[in-house]
C-alpha cells in the first residue's frame, strides 16, 4: 500500500508542478504484472484502467487538487507503517529489510534511543521487538504475509 502512496503522490506532485491546464484533469490506476498500483496521467495501452476524476483550480497561480474523493481514504493512510525496534533486533532488520525491498515506506523508533519511543512502545503493550503498526493494526514480531494483510486492509 505505501508503493501505492508514493506512486500517487509522485503523480500528484507531477501533475500539480507541471503547466496545469485549468479544468478537469483525468488519472488512471491500472496494477502491473507484480500486483503492484500503479497511478499516472497517461493510461498504458496494454493494461486494463480506471479512470479516477480529479479537478484541478487555479489559486493565485498555485494549483491544488480539490476533488479526490476517489483516492481520500487511501491518502489519508498515507505514510502510517510504524516500526519499534532496536539496533541488536535481528527480526527488526529482518522486517525493515523486507519493507525496503517492497518499497513500504515506514517510520522507525528505537526504543533503546529514544525515551518517547520506549514510551509509546510501553503504551502499546510491547513485550519484544518489533512491534509494527499499519494505521491502528499491531503487529507484535514480524511475518511477511501478515504485514502484506495489514497494509492491503487499510
Amino acid at each position: 500500500m505505501e508503493r501505492i502512496f508514493v506512486s500517487l503522490i509522485t503523480g500528484l506532485l507531477t501533475l500539480l508542478l507541471s503547466p496545469v491546464t485549468l479544468g478537469d484533469s483525468q488519472l488512471y490506476k491500472y496494477t502491473d504484472d507484480n500486483g503492484r498500483v500503479h497511478y499516472t496521467d497517461r493510461p498504458p495501452a496494454d493494461r486494463q484502467v480506471e479512470t479516477l476524476d480529479i479537478e484541478i483550480q487555479s489559486n493565485a497561480g498555485q494549483a491544488r487538487v480539490t476533488d479526490y474523493a476517489a483516492l481520500l481514504s487511501f491518502a489519508e493512510t498515507g505514510n502510517n507503517v510504524t516500526i519499534y525496534t532496536t539496533d541488536w533486533c535481528r527480526v527488526c532488520k529482518k522486517a525493515k529489510r523486507y519493507m525496503d525491498s517492497e518499497d513500504i515506506q515506514y517510520t522507525e523508533h528505537d526504543i533503546e534511543k529514544s525515551r518517547k519511543a520506549r514510551h509509546e512502545f510501553d503504551r502499546l503493550g510491547g513485550k519484544g521487538v518489533p512491534v509494527i503498526l499499519v494505521g491502528k493494526q499491531k503487529m507484535h514480531g514480524f511475518s511477511a504475509q501478515k504485514l502484506d494483510s495489514m497494509i492491503a486492509g487499510q
